[in-house]
């Protein structure tokens, strides 16, 4: 496949997929964000002089390569979410030692979740923990039902959650919370029109954050200048575009590195979903191999983070774009399947939906691990308490007729 044909076909699937999904919120939701991240890609690599020069060149074949790696790794997933059932969003359930229990948590990781000393340049200050706090914010929003003082709470806390990740530099965190509450709270406002209305607001705060973070300070930031420096890169986001140029970096080293480096880098991969990367030295394993814009770092300087496909690319070559990008959205498919009998398939893909700037951008490890393995623990978890509760219900009224009789 030439170039041209490569930018036309991925862009027109993406749009193909928009379409499909139109009345299907949540898928909407997604895959209007998958379209602005390949637009991203596309417009910032391959249309306009690339977003992200770092004076590497890595060679007209590994910029070939990651075109038609991420064409048909858009293929496979975009083929498989066409046929995604229409996802409900699950009925918000009231169980009061669930919620506060949770709540307390969030609490604890808005006071302990973040670096507080002074910084006067560009460093993230808020925690991992603070990251995947989404999590159990997720599974309280759920479980505080239809009461007024719990979506007053939530509110609060949301904002909380948001103000101080973006005070401290952060933007990720924030995009995680504000798609909660946006499927919770707005579910019937997503649609075509202001899923894209919402997302350009998105992208021209997230940019401003980018300013401000640079020096820690608002002063000279204008919002005027702002979007007039958006529209001249066309709107494309500088993370998209650092992940993608991290993507190349390793495309281009796997073209010399050992193939038995990049296997095991696969297999790091996998364990650690289970056991976290500290673990990895009790099988041996150097945890950066569990990333490889880590573990390629010692060959090849990138910027940090991971497009899907490419990081597929490099651990198994073409047969693993195939195979695990569509075992990767087939899961999603046949879990979705399920969503009648049980809530938890449409949290899991609130989750998804949620974590998607992770995933897509920064490491697929937050797709496996946190959607779908530490989400459905925790899930499982909140089902025991809720039903020891019925029990104990149950129980306590059993009592009460046997004492009536």
């Amino acid at each position: 496949m030439t170039d041209d044909l490569c930018i036309i076909l991925t862009l027109l699937l993406d749009v193909y997929l928009v379409w499909k999904q139109r009345k299907n919120p949540m898928v909407l939701l997604l895959a209007v964000f998958l379209l602005y991240v390949d637009y991203c890609i596309i417009t910032g690599f391959y249309i306009l002089d690339p977003v992200v020069n770092r004076d590497i060149n890595y060679g007209k074949e590994t910029y070939e390569l990651g075109l038609r790696v991420v064409t048909v790794y858009t293929f496979i997933r975009n083929a498989i979410m066409a046929r995604l059932p229409y996802v409900k969003l699950p009925e918000k359930r009231e169980n009061d030692l669930i919620y506060y229990l949770l709540l307390v948590f969030i609490l604890y990781v808005l006071v302990t979740g973040v670096d507080r000393s002074i910084l006067k340049s560009y460093s993230v200050r808020t925690s991992s923990l603070y990251e995947y706090a989404i999590l159990p914010f997720t599974l309280m929003v759920f479980y505080s039902g239809n009461s007024k003082v719990k979506m007053v709470l939530n509110f609060t806390v949301a904002f909380i959650y948001i103000f101080q990740d973006f005070y401290y530099g952060g933007r990720s965190s924030s995009t995680h919370v504000i798609f909660v509450m946006a499927l919770f709270y707005g579910f019937r406002f997503l649609n075509m029109r202001n899923i894209l209305i919402a997302m350009f607001g998105l992208i021209i705060v997230m940019s401003f954050v980018g300013e401000y973070r640079t020096y820690y300070t608002l002063d000279g930031i204008l919002m005027g200048n702002i979007i007039s420096q958006a529209s001249d890169t066309f709107f494309v986001s500088d993370t998209c575009a650092y992940s993608y140029h991290s993507s190349l970096a390793q495309l281009y080293t796997s073209i010399y590195l050992d193939l038995d480096l990049r296997h095991l880098s696969f297999v790091a991969f996998f364990i650690s979903i289970f056991t976290g990367a500290s673990y990895l030295t009790n099988f041996g394993l150097d945890p950066k191999l569990a990333v490889p814009a880590w573990s390629t770092l010692d060959y090849q300087w990138n910027s940090g983070g991971e497009i899907m496909g490419p990081t597929f690319y490099f651990w198994l070559g073409w047969p693993g774009v195939v195979v695990l990008t569509f075992a990767t959205f087939w899961f999603i498919w046949f879990m979705l399947k399920y969503q009648d009998k049980t809530a938890l398939p449409s949290l899991c893909f609130i989750v998804i939906i949620s974590m998607s700037t992770r995933w897509m951008l920064y490491n697929p490890m937050t797709l496996y691990r946190s959607a779908f393995f530490i989400f459905p623990i925790l899930y499982l978890g909140c089902k025991m308490v809720e039903n020891s509760k019925k029990r104990k219900g149950n129980k306590t009224n059993a009592q009460h007729m046997q004492t009536n009789k």
